[in-house]
């Protein structure tokens, strides 16, 4: 087996690791590792059976893999782990890279410094949505600003301030349900990915004020204007039926 590969214990234990503090609550924890303060643990759920479930995550990891290696987007090390997070209930526990620093949602302002840099890593990270929708694979349909971090890998110390895609958990389209202005949505694929598009061009918004006034983040606005184009140009029929289930919708793509 490849090191990193996810893996299920002959006799699986519960929390095969010593936690630590809990960084964040809710029904997919975030936990320090006692033995590593560089790393962070994430309960995530079970798909199924142990082999529906070895090859969930691996894809996911996989798309992970290709986003940074392909597009340049910055995503924390991980590895995954399958044991039970208490006596009898299989759990998957997925280690990252503790970033150390704060999510866009938190922070009010952006150094203008840095302006450059958020551009090419979100324009690449939405180019990596763009083709996964395009080639019908798993797309990331988790868009919001709590889900990307401005800081540095903790085991990376006095490393340069830079932008990471933090929630690497099960935050691709392969389910039926996706966030949309604070609520969770029951979609199919086409329909997430629409969405998707939708709050990342709300979300434009609010990172265009967080680098100042009068802000422009050109080569994002024009990724988003080619995606919308390729929608209009090539979904006519998903579009209309995602029209009429939520007419709200329609003037986002005009």
């Amino acid at each position: 087996m490849r090191e990193g590969e996810p893996h299920f214990e002959d006799q699986p234990v519960t929390e095969p690791f010593l936690v630590g503090e809990t960084l964040k609550e809710g029904e997919f924890s975030i936990r320090e590792l006692k033995d590593n303060p560089d790393k962070v643990v994430r309960t995530e759920s079970m798909v199924g059976s142990v082999e529906e479930t070895v090859v969930h995550y691996k894809t996911i990891k996989d798309r992970f893999a290709e986003m940074r290696d392909d597009y340049g987007v910055n995503i924390p090390d991980m590895d995954i782990v399958m044991g039970e997070s208490e006596p009898g209930k299989p759990s998957v526990f997925m280690i990252v890279d503790k970033i150390e620093g704060k999510d866009l949602g938190e922070l009010e302002t952006l150094p203008e410094n840095s302006r450059e840099k958020f551009e090419t890593f979100y324009a690449n990270f939405l180019q990596s949505i763009f083709y996964g929708y395009k080639q019908k694979k798993p797309f990331y349909r988790d868009i919001k600003t709590g889900n990307i971090m401005y800081g540095h890998k903790s085991k990376e110390k006095g490393a340069e301030e830079d932008f990471f895609l933090t929630d690497v958990g099960g935050g691709f389209q392969d389910g039926n349900f996706i966030e949309f202005h604070g609520q969770f949505i029951e979609t199919d694929y086409n329909e997430a990915f629409f969405r998707s598009m939708i709050n990342a061009k709300s979300d434009l918004q609010e990172y265009e004020k967080k680098f100042g006034e009068n802000a422009e983040l050109k080569s994002i606005r024009e990724k988003l204007e080619e995606i919308y184009k390729y929608c209009k140009d090539n979904k006519q029929q998903e579009l209309g039926a995602f029209f009429i289930k939520d007419p709200t919708t329609q003037e986002a793509f005009k």
